[in-house]
């Protein structure tokens, strides 16, 4: 099992649990059928001590609330240890086999915790953050003659970087952001952020659960209040990571600040463009690219590092 996060869940996490003494915490929900966080409920009201983390009841009335607004579904909690316990308690273990028997819909119930201190960039399942780190772990119901109240796992996690990559798209096109909003997609969920340009358009980016492993960002470039144009952008398996990120933010500039009745109203800073990028975005233009699902290796912003 692989988990995806939204860059914008662990900003949240960051200010609420990891800059902040333990114990705290909150409830983690995401699209429906998917293993992907894309919202954290913080829990105020929680029955906390130095040592102990108990959900409050005011935390389940917002979980439904949210599912009931939006197309997500509770996934789990994530709560803060001390340094010196970055894995579950034997209670956190009683409390995830009595979550899963309350949520039956459950296969598996997320329950990362978050740490202070340095970690382990080798460590899988663990994302490093500036303020410590979240260690992610699931919980399932156990097996027959299989002791604990759960069975326990630990769960490698990627992470979407949906903050980056907008900011890079806005200073590329010297925009101001406006989001992120939540929409559907066809029966996907989607992040929704509106960059305003300068000269009165917006630029709407909408990224998936697939981004950035399988797919780009989608754009669209809003003219006005009934007309708008879908920018078709590259998003190619056959180059590293940071030369396709290269390519898309190029072509956009370039989509954009050449469209006929706008041609000379839109400043555009446009970064240099390496060889190769030159030689795959023309391939590109061409459509001479081979549809693939291979996906490239080393995408430089699936974890957050130390700084």
């Amino acid at each position: 099992m692989y988990l995806r996060w939204y860059d914008t869940v662990l900003k949240d996490i960051d200010q609420y649990i990891l800059c902040h003494q333990p114990e705290r915490g909150g409830a983690l929900l995401g699209p429906r059928g998917q293993a992907v966080v894309s919202h954290f409920v913080p829990d105020p009201q929680a029955a906390t001590t130095t040592v102990s983390y108990v959900p409050s009841a005011a935390l389940g009335v917002a979980v439904r609330q949210l599912e009931t607004q939006e197309a997500v579904e509770y996934k789990g909690i994530i709560h803060s240890h001390p340094s010196s316990l970055a894995q579950p308690s034997g209670p956190d273990l009683v409390e995830f086999g009595e979550q899963l028997r309350v949520n039956p819909h459950l296969g598996w119930f997320i329950a990362p915790i978050a740490v202070h201190g340095p970690g382990n960039p080798q460590a899988a399942h663990e994302i490093i953050r500036d303020q410590g780190r979240i260690a992610v772990y699931a919980a399932r119901r156990p097996h027959p003659h299989e002791p604990g109240p759960v069975g326990l796992r630990r769960l490698r996690s990627g992470i979407i970087p949906s903050v980056f990559l907008v900011r890079a798209l806005s200073q590329t096109l010297c925009g101001t952001v406006v989001g992120p909003r939540d929409t559907q997609r066809s029966a996907e969920h989607a992040q929704a952020w509106h960059i305003a340009l300068r000269d009165g358009r917006q630029v709407l980016v909408l990224i998936g659960p697939e981004v950035p492993d399988h797919a780009g960002p989608q754009v669209v470039l809003l003219e006005s209040s009934h007309e708008h144009r879908h920018l078709d952008l590259p998003w190619p398996s056959t180059v590293s990571d940071r030369v396709r990120l290269r390519m898309w933010l190029v072509a956009a500039a370039h989509a954009i600040n050449q469209h006929p009745t706008r041609r000379s109203t839109l400043a555009v800073r446009q970064p240099p463009i390496p060889a190769p990028a030159r030689r795959v975005l023309k391939a590109y233009q061409a459509a001479s690219i081979p549809a693939t699902t291979q996906r490239s290796p080393g995408w430089p912003y699936r974890t957050a590092r130390r700084k």
